[in-house]
């Protein structure tokens, strides 16, 4: 058996889009505003809302259906209360507009795109994109569109959107690759043996620019590897150790930091410890390998150029499976 190379679309397009918040049309406008103490204190076009606004707590939204009489052009307002934009703050009012608006291809957002605002913008990206993420590699027409999300900055021409800008691109890297842990991490077991995980890493990460070694059970063996070696014993499908490095144009002789996540794709040990309904969990006991290596595969898009990392995931495997797979090359290396 072998696994085709997991698809990772974008799970939001981000824009910057330099128009006021009246004139934008989207499925849904969100604007995020600090709690008012009088009218004056919001935009004159959500002035008529301030006697809601003002008895809502942090975080919490109102809701306003667009009218051929609104001050607005979207279908829905949806305006948030958020009266000192943290990341982690934004991330919860971008999960719950991404949940509650699934269907939507189109939004617009103000409030958020200031140079000030940039982890607050970032937050909410995370958060919405959290919202929508399905894992439907196996259910045809179950995938969820990617979202257009438009920043509306409305500034003057030059004033901070550059700095909005790269916010954006910072944000689309880092939400593509997280999707890309998470579809790594609910993948089954059957369908992401050691080998076939080394080669989607081979796919992926060796084309940005990063070198990857796959070490396979006979260098394991000769290395004397006996942990890994022993733990891959019980399974027909042979262990394996990616090496993953990134190294920045301009890091020199700088010391790795190193990233070791626990890559088992599968664990049956403990059986007698374990209810029956926690087994299907234990496809995700690589989600460690997973996120390290979708931070590294992350860095390398952002080319930070003082970095140098290098990702190590040892993949065992402890359940039996159905099928074998066809043996690895000792080394495998490689660089863009």
């Amino acid at each position: 058996m072998t696994m085709t190379s997991i698809q990772i679309p974008d799970p939001v397009i981000l824009h910057r889009e330099a128009t006021t918040a009246t004139r934008a049309h989207a499925d849904v406008l969100v604007a995020v505003v600090a709690r008012p103490a009088t009218a004056t204190d919001l935009p004159a076009w959500l002035a008529p809302y301030e006697p809601h606004l003002r008895e809502l707590e942090e975080g919490e939204m109102l809701t306003v259906p667009g009218t051929s009489d609104s001050a607005f052009r979207a279908r829905v307002l949806e305006v948030v209360v958020l009266d000192s934009p943290t990341h982690e703050t934004a991330r919860r009012a971008g999960r719950r507009i991404g949940a509650g608006h699934r269907g939507a291809t189109d939004i617009a957002v103000t409030g958020l795109g200031t140079p000030d605002g940039a982890h607050a913008l970032r937050g909410f990206v995370a958060g919405f994109s959290e919202a929508r993420y399905r894992y439907s590699r196996y259910r045809a027409g179950a995938a969820v569109a990617p979202a257009e999300l438009r920043v509306l900055h409305d500034a003057g021409p030059d004033t901070g959107r550059g700095d909005v800008d790269h916010d954006l691109a910072v944000a689309q890297v880092v939400e593509a690759n997280v999707q890309w842990c998470r579809d790594l991490t609910n993948a089954p077991a059957r369908d992401l043996t050691p080998v076939m995980l080394a080669g989607e890493v081979v796919r992926e990460i060796v084309q940005e620019g990063t070198s990857v070694r796959v070490l396979d059970e006979a260098w394991l063996a000769a290395e004397r590897f006996a942990g890994l070696v022993t733990v891959g014993a019980g399974s027909p499908n042979p262990p394996r150790l990616v090496e993953v490095t990134y190294r920045g144009a301009e890091a020199g002789d700088t010391p790795p930091i190193v990233l070791v996540g626990k890559g088992v794709t599968f664990d049956s040990g403990g059986l007698s410890l374990k209810r029956a309904s926690a087994m299907a969990e234990m496809k995700s006991d690589m989600a460690g390998a997973a996120t390290v290596l979708a931070a590294v595969r992350a860095l390398a898009q952002l080319a930070p150029p003082h970095v140098h990392v290098i990702a190590l995931t040892p993949w065992p495997r402890t359940s039996p499976a159905r099928t074998r797979c066809a043996p690895g090359t000792s080394s495998v290396t490689g660089a863009a």
